[in-house]
């Protein structure tokens, strides 16, 4: 027997959520835009606008993990945009990101080695092009010039 989610989970009525967002709050949201399924992505809040007029944009900086990188993206929500955002506790953050933390410093170590080869590379290449490598035409053979009394 299968059943959804909504059916298995018994929400207690001191469920809290966020009423309220502006600068520094941090957050989870649910993100279920992604081909491989929902995921739960920490963000935190960098700046609400307003421009008095109505125009309003939430702005935060979001830590979304990867398979092998974590990244760190700016995200705008619009004021008619429909987001599911949960609280998060300061010693959860905290916890999460020493996992994010990790992910970076990995990145960076796998970036920072990409690098260093194609610098490699470059080097190599521009020794060719100026003449400083000593390259050279290899030894050609015979051609063949596909002369069909040809046996072999």
């Amino acid at each position: 027997m299968t059943k959804a989610i909504s059916q298995l989970v018994d929400v207690p009525t001191s469920t809290q959520a966020i009423r309220t967002l502006q600068a520094n709050d941090i957050y989870k949201r649910l993100d279920t835009s992604g081909y491989s399924g929902a995921k739960i992505i920490i963000g935190v809040v960098t700046s609400v606008l307003s421009n008095g007029d109505g125009d309003l944009a939430v702005v935060a900086i979001e830590f979304v993990q990867g398979y092998q990188t974590t990244t760190a993206e700016q995200k705008v929500f619009k004021a008619d945009e429909t987001v599911a955002l949960f609280p998060i506790t300061v010693e959860e953050f905290n916890m999460n990101v020493v996992d994010l933390r990790q992910g970076a410093r990995d990145a960076l170590r796998k970036a920072q080695e990409q690098v260093t080869k194609q610098a490699d590379v470059l080097q190599f290449i521009e020794k060719i092009e100026y003449g400083t490598f000593g390259v050279q035409p290899a030894e050609q053979g015979p051609v063949y010039d596909g002369d069909a009394n040809d046996e072999g």
